[in-house]
């Protein structure tokens, strides 16, 4: 009986990782947006100081950055196009680790992006989960209703 309770729980599983990821990108691209030249300025010290990007990509990166989190964090938040944002959002949290280190600066504690990164894998590897945009589009595909699939599940 468990068991069964379980596995019905499964889909849902990766919902959590989608929420957080999307509303973490979102507030991070809104707070950016708050004060551009600051971050684009930030950005270009940074990358210029461990020599990761020339000037000019590190100001294009600083000013690009704020918007595709918006786009992403929303994407995710959804769950529309979750491998393809979920990959994004992956190569994106890598450069920020590239970028910021291994380490949170100031003490032993490690980046908290390497959070992130874990669950835009996990996202990227399992999908969005039947509450998301994917999920609608895909059963519409077969041209079954979520309604259908609930039914299927309780017959299971």
């Amino acid at each position: 009986m468990e068991k069964a309770y379980c596995k019905k729980l499964v889909p849902y599983a990766l919902l959590p990782a989608r929420i957080v990821l999307g509303i973490t990108l979102i507030l991070a691209g809104v707070g950016k947006l708050q004060d551009p030249m600051k971050y684009v300025n930030m950005v270009k010290d940074l990358a210029t100081s461990k020599s990761l990007l020339p000037e000019s990509l590190a100001t294009l990166y600083g000013y690009a950055l704020p918007y595709a989190e918006l786009i992403l964090g929303f994407m995710l938040l959804i769950g529309l196009f979750t491998w393809v944002s979920s990959l994004l959002a992956t190569l994106m949290f890598i450069t920020f680790i590239i970028a910021t280190g291994f380490m949170q600066m100031g003490g032993g504690i490690p980046n908290k992006d390497f959070a992130y990164l874990a669950l835009t894998m996990a996202l990227n590897l399992g999908g969005a989960g039947p509450l998301s945009v994917d999920s609608y589009l895909k059963s519409r595909k077969k041209g079954r209703t979520d309604t259908d699939e609930m039914i299927d599940h309780e017959e299971e």
